[in-house]
C-alpha cells in the first residue's frame, strides 16, 4: 500500500492505516485542519490606479491597469500635479475673463432652485451680469426669498447696489 502523504510503499498493520509513519499521520492532519479553517476573504486588486484599489502608490514598476483609459487618467494626474501652477492660473484667467458667467449662472441656479425665474430672459440677465461695475453687486429689488414678499429672477427686477448697500440690505424690501 502506499502513503497518502509521501506516496512510499508501506506494509499496514491494521486495515485502517493509510499512513506509513506518525510524522505522515500530523503532516496529513496539519493539512485537513488548515483546509477546514474559514479563509479570511481576500479583496481583489483589479487596477492600483482605479476608485476600486486600495492605495495609489505610482512608484512600483510592477502595478497593472485595467485600461487605457485609467493609465491615461494616470498620465493626467502626474502631469497635472507637475504643472500645478500652470493649471492654477489658467483657471484663474478663465475666471477673470468670464465672471460674468460664473455669478449669472450662480444666480440663476438659485432662482431656479426657488422657482423664481421665468422662461426667454436669460441672455437679458447674463447681459446685466456682464455689465456690471466693478465693486457693484447685481441684487434683486424684490428679494428672490423674502420675510414677506418673494420676486422673480427676471431683467426689472435687478439692480446695481454696492458691496457695501447690498449686503445691508440682504433679503429686505427697501421702497425708496
Amino acid at each position: 500500500m502506499k502513503c497518502l502523504v509521501c506516496k512510499s510503499d508501506f506494509k499496514p498493520t491494521r486495515i485502517t492505516q493509510k499512513f506509513c509513519s506518525l510524522k505522515c499521520q500530523r503532516v496529513d492532519y496539519n493539512k485537513r485542519r488548515r483546509d477546514a479553517r474559514p479563509k479570511p476573504k481576500l479583496l481583489k486588486k483589479k487596477c492600483c490606479h482605479c476608485d476600486a484599489c486600495f492605495e495609489h502608490d505610482t512608484t512600483r514598476p510592477t502595478q497593472k491597469y485595467c485600461g487605457f483609459k485609467c493609465k491615461q487618467n494616470v498620465l493626467n494626474s502626474k502631469y497635472y500635479f507637475k504643472n500645478k501652477e500652470k493649471y492654477k492660473l489658467r483657471k484663474e484667467n478663465y475666471y477673470n475673463k468670464n465672471k460674468h458667467l460664473y455669478t449669472a449662472n450662480s444666480a440663476k441656479r438659485r432662482a431656479v432652485k426657488k422657482m423664481a425665474t421665468l422662461k426667454g430672459y436669460d441672455q437679458e440677465i447674463k447681459l446685466i451680469y456682464k455689465n456690471c461695475p466693478e465693486k457693484h453687486h447685481v441684487d434683486h429689488v424684490v428679494p428672490l426669498q423674502g420675510k414677506n414678499v418673494c420676486g422673480l429672477h427676471v431683467p426689472w427686477n435687478l439692480q446695481y447696489l454696492t458691496v457695501e448697500e447690498n449686503l445691508k440690505k440682504s433679503n429686505k424690501l427697501l421702497l425708496y
